[in-house]
This record gives structure tokens, sequence and C-alpha cells, in this order.
């Protein structure tokens, strides 16, 4: 073999180790690329974790009012129900005919809050409701976030990239 056939040779090996240098750049730019965008949609999902979190304290917090006012509501019906007893007693004699017509004026303004502490719970109970619906489907995206990113982490596993684990407390 000559000089001239191994240049011709040696210059066809340069261009091919050139060409797959070159798509190798090309497929650690897009390995990087898809990197970065992991990564980002990761700290995303860390920021969406955190904001259940806040939701889900959020939930406790009404949940604690709505016992409190339910406690409230308890306590004026027991009310309610003694007046209505002493109103029962008092009906009997009619000396007191004032004293009863006093005591159905507050019956029915003691009718009215509790009324009104119904209207409360009832609304409490439907906000608790879209909040427990609304961090059962945060939940769920979460999951399938979390899932998304287990399979991008094993898949640039597969491709030869390490990944560094970033955990929020």
């Amino acid at each position: 073999m000559s000089t001239l056939d191994r240049l011709r040779d040696a210059e066809e090996q340069i261009a091919i180790l050139v060409a797959e240098n070159d798509s190798l750049h090309r497929r650690l730019s897009t390995a990087q690329a898809a990197e970065y965008n992991i990564e980002h949609r990761y700290r995303s999902l860390i920021n969406e974790h955190n904001q259940c979190r806040e939701l889900r304290d959020q939930q406790r917090s009404q949940g604690h009012e709505i016992t409190r006012l339910r406690n409230r509501l308890d306590d004026e019906k027991e009310k309610n129900e003694t007046l209505r007893a002493e109103i029962r007693r008092l009906t009997g004699a009619g000396n007191y005919r004032q004293r009863y017509e006093d005591k159905l004026r507050e019956v029915a303004i003691l009718q009215s809050r509790l009324d009104q502490g119904d209207a409360i719970i009832r609304r409490r109970d439907a906000e608790i409701q879209q909040l427990n619906d609304l961090l059962r489907e945060e939940k769920h995206r979460v999951t399938r976030r979390d899932n998304t990113i287990s399979n991008m982490r094993e898949l640039l596993r597969t491709l030869g990239y390490t990944y560094r684990e970033e955990r929020s407390h």
C-alpha cells in the first residue's frame, strides 16, 4: 500500500471520526437540554407539592372551625330547648302572658341564630368538600408527575447520565 493510499485512508477515517464526534456532540446537547428540562419540572413539582401541604393545612384549620361551630350550635340548641320547656311551663299560668310573649320573641331570635349557624355549617361543609376534591386532584397530579420524573430519570440512566437527587424538607 502506497503512502498516498494510506493518506486517503487516514483522511477518510478522520472524516468518519469528525462526523461521529459531531453526532456525539449533538446527542450530548440534546441530553443536557432534556436533563435541564427534567430538573426544571422537578422543581416545579416540589413547589406544587408544598402548595398541596398548605391546602391540607388550610383544610384542617377549617375542619377545626366547623367543629367549633357545630359545638356552638349544639349549645344554642340546648338553650333553645330549655327556653321552650320554660315556655311550656309558663303557658299553664295565665298571669305570665307578657313573659310568655317575651320568651317567644327570644325563641324566634335564637331560632334565627340557629338557622344562620346551620347555613354557615352547610357553606363550610361545601368548602371542605371542594378542598378535599382539590387535594385529591392535586395528589393525583403529583403522583403522575412523580412517575413521569422517575421514568425520565430512568431514561437518562439508560443513556448513561447520572442524576443528582434534590430533596426539600
